[in-house]
């Protein structure tokens, strides 16, 4: 369905999923500061991996609640506009997105222990 919806409607239904997807990064890029301030050595880059890994993980789940609800076509829809947006598919936005938000989780477990 996402194939034949024209440009403006994949706009109208998901600019602002996106948006406010993307404005998750921001809070999730300020937590190594968070940390950092709470006493965890600065010598210590976990804090760091898991900014980054938030700033992906973050809006990917925020993208999710709003999408998949409604189906796997919904979602489709979405990477469909994203893809056309941001000139990224979602083959590659896997390869990066999948590597980060692994490191993400792997900086929480390592801070956690």
């Amino acid at each position: 369905m996402s194939d034949s919806l024209p440009l403006a409607e994949l706009v109208r239904r998901n600019a602002r999923i996106d948006a406010l997807g993307a404005a998750w990064a921001l809070p999730a890029l300020l937590v190594p500061f968070v940390l950092y301030a709470q006493g965890v050595p600065r010598d210590n880059a976990w804090p760091l991996g898991l900014g980054i890994g938030l700033a992906v993980i973050l809006p990917a789940t925020h993208v999710a609640l709003f999408t998949l609800p409604q189906g796997t076509q919904r979602l489709r829809e979405f990477l469909r506009y994203y893809e056309l947006r941001w000139g990224v598919g979602h083959g590659s936005l896997a390869l990066l997105c999948l590597p980060l938000a692994l490191l993400g989780l792997v900086s929480a477990l390592e801070l956690a222990l």
